[in-house]
């Protein structure tokens, strides 16, 4: 996910932004179909595909490339960061969730830091 969903500022006017790293080659009907579900929900995007084998080097040669992988990064940290606080808020009431949360948190920030140092694929948060 980037743009307005990714940088946390949305508004009524946001869509949602996509980036599909792909195995196989692009398929139209299987873009489409992505788009159909976009459509019935009464939602607006846009999905930037890009192939494994050219990730993220050919991602970084579009534009708003660079962005896109910036903010990737950014919601991996933003996904860490609500766990954190989860965890604050119910360490001394459900010790066993906060753990969990904690545990959680460390995995989205570590990475969040191996996708930024390594261009390294990772999914992202929702």
């Amino acid at each position: 996910m980037f743009g307005s969903y990714a940088r946390d500022g949305v508004s009524p006017w946001s869509d949602i932004d996509v980036l599909v790293v792909r195995d196989a080659p692009a398929d139209s009907r299987s873009i489409d179909m992505v788009d159909d579900l976009y459509r019935s929900g009464g939602l607006g995007g846009d999905i930037v595909t890009v192939a494994s084998a050219h990730y993220p080097r050919g991602l970084e040669a579009m534009p708003f490339g660079k962005t896109i992988l910036a903010e990737g990064v950014a919601a991996w940290f933003a996904a860490a960061d609500s766990d954190m606080h989860v965890a604050v808020v119910v360490r001394d009431t459900a010790a066993h969730i906060a753990c969990f949360h904690a545990q959680q948190s460390a995995e989205k920030a570590l990475k969040a830091l191996v996708t930024r140092l390594s261009g390294t694929r990772r999914r992202c948060p929702r």
